[in-house]
């Protein structure tokens, strides 16, 4: 009767070389899943310390991972923006503006998107328990730059 192997919840690659200690941080690692009966253990490696020890043996897994490269946005003063959303909503011109603005605050979880009508997208603001129906635009591309460059700008 085959042995039945126990998959535990994996941690994020390692910092280090699991053989020779170096830094892979900002390298290729190249990371293994190997046998470790009853459990499967994740082991990473250096690319130096790889091309060693290729033998296929005990290996369930093999794969190669890059680190993510941070983005590094800009902090966007969410106060200003939603009192830039109250203003277009409470004037009710600037209607993609206002559809833009709510997307935005949906997206940094500023707003939170509930159930709507078709056509309307309905946001509450948990802060002050207000609830807004922002009827769905079009964006220009255009303004879409513009709106994007408002948001973005170091305030």
């Amino acid at each position: 009767m085959a042995r039945l192997l126990k998959l535990a919840v994996f941690p994020k690659r390692a910092k280090s070389c699991m053989q020779c200690g170096k830094k892979i941080a900002d390298d290729i690692a190249h990371s293994t899943l190997e046998k470790d009966f009853p459990e499967a253990v994740r082991v990473d490696f250096c690319a130096a310390c790889h091309k060693v020890k290729k033998t296929a043996e005990d290996k369930l897994l093999y794969w190669r991972s890059k680190p993510k490269k941070s983005i590094d946005e800009p902090k966007v003063d969410s106060e200003q923006l939603v009192a830039l959303f109250r203003k277009g909503y409470e004037s009710q011109e600037e209607k993609a503006r206002t559809f833009f603005l709510a997307l935005y605050l949906i997206r940094k979880k500023v707003f939170v998107k509930k159930k709507s009508k078709k056509g309307y997208l309905r946001v509450d603001y948990p802060v002050t328990n207000e609830q807004f129906i922002v009827e769905e635009q079009l964006i220009d591309p255009a303004l879409q730059k513009e709106l994007y460059q408002i948001v973005t700008a170091k305030r």
